[in-house]
Parts: C-alpha cells; sequence; structure tokens
C-alpha cells in the first residue's frame, strides 16, 4: 500500500503514516507492505510503479484510491482547494493508471494470455450529486469515473480488465473528518466496514472476474450495485434544426412533464 501521509485536507506530510497503517493491517491480514510517495509527483509515482515492476515483473492488481477533502461550497471554494483535491484524486489516478498501462502493454506477450486488473475508486458524489462533500470532490471523482471507462476500451486488447468502484459512507479518516459515518452496533452488518468494499475489489482482481471491463459498481453496506452511466433515457428528433420555439414544447415532451405527449424512457419519437 502507498500514502503520501497527508491530512485529510490535503496538508503536510507524515512518511510514517503509511508504515504504522501497513503494521496494522500486517496484523490483521497477513503481509502488508506500507511505501511512502507522493502519488500526485508524476516522477516519484514512475519511480514507484517502474520499481515494483522491474522487482516483480509485472503487478497483477493496481487499486487507485487516494483522496482528501475540502468541503466548501462553490461560492467558498478557492482555486488552491480545487487544485489540491483535483490533484489528490484524479491526477492521482491518471498517473497510477498510466504508468502502470505502460508497462501491462509493454509485457502484453509475456504475460501470455493473463489477466492484469486496475480498480479505481470513484464515489456517487461524482455520479449523482452530493451536497456535503464539496465541488472538487464531485468533479475530480467524474473524473475518475470517466478515465476508468475510456481506459477499458484502450486496455483490452493487452489483456487488461478497468472498472470502478464507489463505496459509500466507508468509516475511515475521511468520513470521521465530515461526521458522515453512523455505526449501528446492534446490527450483525456494520454498514461502515470497508470489509464491504473490499471484498468487491478482490472479487474483480480475481481471475473470475477477468471478463468484467469497463464497469462501475455502488458498495454501500450488503448492497452491490451496478451503474449504467450518462445512458440518453429519451430522445426527440426533427428532419430540421431546431428553433427556441420548437425547444418550449420540445423539452417538456422530452422530459414528459407536457401533459398530452409524455415522454417513454428510452423511446426515441420524431418532433
Amino acid at each position: 500500500m502507498v500514502d503520501n501521509g497527508t491530512s485529510v485536507e490535503g496538508y503536510g506530510h507524515d512518511p510514517e503514516l503509511v508504515i504504522r497503517r501497513a503494521k496494522a493491517l500486517s496484523e490483521e491480514y497477513g503481509s502488508v507492505e506500507g511505501r511512502h510517495c507522493d502519488v500526485t509527483d508524476p516522477d516519484q509515482v514512475e519511480a514507484l510503479v517502474g520499481g515494483l515492476f522491474d522487482e516483480y515483473g509485472n503487478i497483477d492488481v493496481v487499486v487507485t484510491a487516494a483522496g482528501t477533502l475540502r468541503v466548501k461550497p462553490i461560492w467558498e471554494t478557492t482555486v488552491d482547494d480545487w487544485h489540491s483535491v483535483m490533484a489528490s484524486h484524479s491526477t492521482h489516478t491518471f498517473l497510477v493508471t498510466a504508468a502502470a498501462c505502460r508497462r501491462w502493454r509493454a509485457n502484453c506477450l509475456a504475460r501470455n494470455g493473463s489477466w492484469s486488473s486496475l480498480i479505481n475508486f470513484t464515489a456517487a458524489t461524482g455520479l449523482v450529486g452530493r451536497p456535503d462533500l464539496g465541488v472538487g470532490h464531485s468533479a475530480a471523482k467524474a473524473a475518475i469515473a470517466g478515465l476508468t471507462l475510456e481506459v477499458a476500451h484502450e486496455m483490452f486488447q493487452y489483456n487488461v480488465a478497468v472498472n470502478a468502484v464507489a463505496a459509500a459512507n466507508v468509516q475511515g479518516r475521511m468520513m470521521d473528518h465530515v461526521g458522515a459515518y453512523v455505526a449501528d452496533p446492534g446490527s450483525e452488518l456494520d454498514p461502515g466496514s470497508p470489509k464491504h468494499a473490499a471484498n468487491v475489489v478482490s472479487y474483480l482482481a480475481s481471475d473470475d472476474a477477468s471478463w468484467i471491463t469497463g464497469q462501475v459498481f455502488r458498495v454501500m453496506g450488503g448492497l452491490v450495485g451496478w451503474y449504467h452511466p450518462w445512458q440518453v433515457q429519451a430522445s426527440l428528433e426533427k428532419q430540421s434544426a431546431w428553433t427556441l420555439e420548437d425547444l418550449r414544447l420540445g423539452m417538456r415532451r422530452l422530459l414528459g412533464v407536457y401533459p398530452e405527449y409524455k415522454a417513454i424512457q428510452g423511446k426515441h419519437r420524431e418532433f
């Protein structure tokens, strides 16, 4: 595991944080190695990923899950807030993804048909919106979902499955920071346990899931959902250019609010 040791808001660097966390995980789950790296720095990411591929020959699974929060409404968000949150989420995902994909493309023949897996963490914030985590977080998570779909197309021919997971209210430093996690001590199913998302990630990383690529999954406690991102739900078409007057009626028909002509989900009709 890799961490740059910043605070939830992206300030400071504690190189020992990842070491302490890896030690705690090792005591519970087995051998876990922690490495300190600023995953928003291209040179550090390239050195880290390149070193791991050189050491092991191939990395079967890469999971990108880093990110920070600066919870402010749009009118209070500064350019520094924007750049910091975008860098920690979407730029880090791009850098790690690109470094791994260059090497997976180069060693595709050497892998002899075996699949590798890239799993990115997005969030419902960037897919359907959420008012309490900040505009930077929403934009960054939407970018990660879009990157995932594109890279899935590009890397399919090189035997790399690329998917994303949107985990909700997972207990940890980030959710504690915004007070979004509410434990249910009387329930056998802890909805905030990281194990729910971890198990879905583990499955997506397995050989059994190599046929799944270009997908985004929702994980919330015992729920596993499948997103169909940005599907055209209904459409209208004219045989000439749309005018503003046409759109006064057309938009009402498209959204199903005109009493005489209701739009039907998934139905294409001529205007």
